[in-house]
């Protein structure tokens, strides 16, 4: 599926996460020729549904059990921020696709995926593979406004050989490769799913909440530790940055969550999960005398354990926060 026209019809400020992972793939397979199949047989047009069911309360219980990377973030209060007006932002009008896509939303569609999300939840698997798979929480947009958007691109979806169909109040859309997303509210708030053939069976399922992250011990007990109500929150799996820390640390952690929070400033605190408090502290007594050595560059810059956890608690203010924008410049 055509990255832009993806991105289009998700709406979603975390489109872009579907859309790298597809770059990659290179030509059709055989998984994907199967759903060119059912897809093809499927047609384009509405069809009669039972009413999606009114879903959870908990944004949570939407998210699969098996995400590794779950995101959340306050929408309005990061774009107010520092780092995004500064760093973020720029790097994001640099794209010229992205500034494409932002625009034909809100000129066919009339909806601001910058300035309309008030608040967002992401999770997601398979982020080192080809295709990621997964769901996205917005809250802020207008239904009908969203509902209606995917209607306004019927003519590059053609083009692109994308099947939309429209089965009660959930719509999805695949590809040739049989990979696609699907579309539904949950009272005020939109759902967003992609993955390998989207159906409104897997949005229901979603809905169920059966095998999700509320249901999950390991990650209720992160999530517990985690101050869900910062500008960005999240936890990820020790496997999808395995590569990244080889040989840095001297165990590898089951996984890394936290929050930071932005303003005028920004602060961070940070865990790693690891196999005992023995081994926690095993990392934490590697890495002191990095973080003692990057103190002077922050204006706060504290290692330590709790249980088999290592934390981090990092801040950074005016002439350090200017300083470390300056290096990401």
């Amino acid at each position: 599926m055509h990255k832009r026209l993806l991105a289009v019809l998700m709406m979603g400020p975390l489109a872009a996460v579907g859309c790298k992972g597809k770059d990659k793939k290179e030509g059709g397979t055989a998984g994907g020729s199967a759903a060119a199949g059912s897809a093809a047989a499927a047609g384009g047009g509405s069809a009669a549904a039972a009413p999606t069911p009114a879903g959870p309360a908990n944004d949570l219980a939407m998210l699969a059990a098996d995400s590794e990377v779950v995101l959340g973030a306050s929408w309005q209060a990061l774009q107010k921020s520092v780092i995004w007006t500064r760093f973020a932002l720029p790097q994001i009008t640099k794209e010229k696709e992205v500034l494409e896509v932002i625009t034909a939303i809100k000129t066919r569609c009339g909806i601001d995926v910058q300035a309309d999300p008030t608040k967002l939840l992401a999770g997601l698997k398979g982020i080192n593979e080809e295709l990621p798979d997964g769901a996205i929480i917005i809250h802020g947009l207008d239904k009908q406004k969203t509902m209606s958007c995917p209607s306004k691109f019927e003519a590059e979806a053609k083009k692109e050989n994308v099947v939309i169909k429209v089965e009660g109040d959930i719509i999805s859309a695949n590809d040739t490769d049989g990979y696609g997303m699907a579309l539904t509210f949950v009272g005020d708030r939109a759902l967003f799913m992609i993955g390998h053939q989207m159906s409104a069976a897997r949005v229901k399922k979603a809905l169920s909440g059966d095998g999700s992250l509320a249901s999950s011990k390991a990650f209720t007990d992160m999530h517990a530790k985690i101050d869900s109500k910062a500008t960005v929150w999240g936890m990820v799996h020790g496997k999808v940055i395995a590569e990244e820390i080889e040989g840095t640390l001297p165990a590898k952690p089951s996984a890394v969550y936290g929050s930071v929070t932005m303003n005028d400033g920004i602060s961070a605190s940070v865990r790693g999960r690891f196999e005992s408090p023995a081994v926690a502290t095993e990392v934490m007594t590697k890495m002191k005398p990095q973080v003692d050595g990057a103190a002077q560059m922050v204006d706060k810059a504290v290692i330590g354990t709790d249980g088999s956890d290592v934390t981090l608690e990092a801040a950074a203010v005016g002439p350090k926060l200017e300083a470390l924008l300056k290096e990401l410049d």
